[in-house]
């Protein structure tokens, strides 16, 4: 597999980039590099309190949260969750399992009984399941093509970073990626916030919001942010302390935060705008990705964790501040939160005033 050092040079052969080796048991894609993960499939939902599904993850371990939507048609939203198990050469075991003694030769085995363990406490808070075979194949497929191609199951299902990407044309700009000759427009936030009236906005578009965050568990995250945070306040180590004191939660790591859309050249420009109009309106912060697009780009794919990871360390109270979940809160509090957004904030902004045509 290419090393992250050539993520961002304009080769074209993705099939080497991309980590995808095999679907060797019916829900785990094996990954050319030893890991590995698993798909699973689940229905947005509220919740009223903050769940207590706070699992020990560590470094090596991986979520991705994928909304896909195809235009006009209901979206769908995944949980990727990946282990690269760390293996010690002369070590029978592997260093960063959720449990101790786990054998490299049973690391397999051992994930695929993790993922079950974390999808039965998951369907406590909303109705989920793990994708099998094709259905893999077609989440993969939609984070390369957005919907342009479709590859079927073969009887060996092996090979699939060539498989996947055999019929798709990628080119790779200083700064660009086009993918069946449609520019790449990415934009990166930088938390995770409610975007039900953005998914809304973007009913006629095809695009896929991801989030990603590459997991740490606590002492590991206490001192990556001590490390990064180290000469904030050098004299003032009480003022230091007080501003990294709420940085942590129970799921730490690197995050990143992207909508990614495939644009021909007439309507780049214009959607360009109007996005980022609708996330002025929301005063939002964000990045239009161009010198960091194509690392953001590779970050995006599922299982590919290689790509464009860095500090700052973010911390999650709970799980569904990462997933397509609604917290509800105090209904007083409520309240006055609607009233402020209805008075200051209007999101409901029709793409076609924007689009020459009302579609793209």
């Amino acid at each position: 597999m290419a090393s992250i050092k050539e993520f961002g040079l304009s080769a074209t052969a993705v099939n080497e980039w991309l980590p995808w080796g095999g679907i060797v048991r019916p829900g785990v894609m094996k990954q050319k590099d030893g890991s590995m993960f698993s798909i699973i499939s689940y229905a947005p939902y509220k919740t009223e309190q903050p769940e207590a599904l706070a699992w020990g993850f560590r470094r090596g371990w991986s979520l991705w949260n994928e909304h896909q939507h195809a235009a006009d048609i209901p979206a769908q939203d995944y949980l990727i969750i990946a282990w690269n198990p760390f293996v010690t050469k002369g070590r029978s075991h592997v260093g960063n399992a959720l449990k101790k003694d786990v054998s490299v030769k049973n690391s397999l085995d051992y994930f695929e009984k993790e993922v079950e363990r974390f999808l039965e406490e998951f369907r406590k808070l909303t109705p989920a399941r793990l994708l099998t075979y094709q259905e893999i194949m077609d989440v993969l497929s939609f984070s390369l093509s957005m919907g342009d191609d479709r590859q079927e199951m073969p009887d060996c299902p092996l090979y699939m970073d060539a498989l996947l990407s055999q019929n798709i044309n990628f080119r790779f700009g200083s700064n660009d990626v086009f993918v069946n000759d449609r520019r790449a427009l990415i934009v990166s936030l930088f938390s995770p916030e409610e975007l039900e009236d953005v998914y809304d906005a973007l009913m006629h578009m095809t695009y896929r919001h991801v989030r990603r965050l590459l997991l740490f568990n606590e002492k590991e995250a206490k001192l990556d942010l001590n490390k990064y945070t180290a000469r904030w306040f050098p004299t003032r180590s009480v003022i230091r302390h007080m501003a990294t004191d709420d940085l942590l939660g129970a799921y730490n790591g690197y995050y990143t935060d992207a909508f990614l859309f495939y644009l021909d050249a007439a309507n780049y420009t214009p959607f360009r705008t109007f996005f980022t109009d609708l996330l002025d309106r929301r005063e939002m912060p964000y990045i239009v990705e161009d010198f960091n697009l194509k690392e953001v780009f590779w970050g995006s794919i599922p299982g590919l964790f290689l790509a464009n990871a860095h500090p700052p360390i973010t911390g999650l109270h709970n799980l569904s501040n990462f997933l397509h979940a609604h917290i509800e809160v105090q209904k007083d509090t409520q309240d006055i939160l609607q009233k402020a957004e209805h008075s200051l904030i209007e999101t409901h902004v029709n793409v076609s005033e924007y689009i020459e045509g009302g579609s793209i």
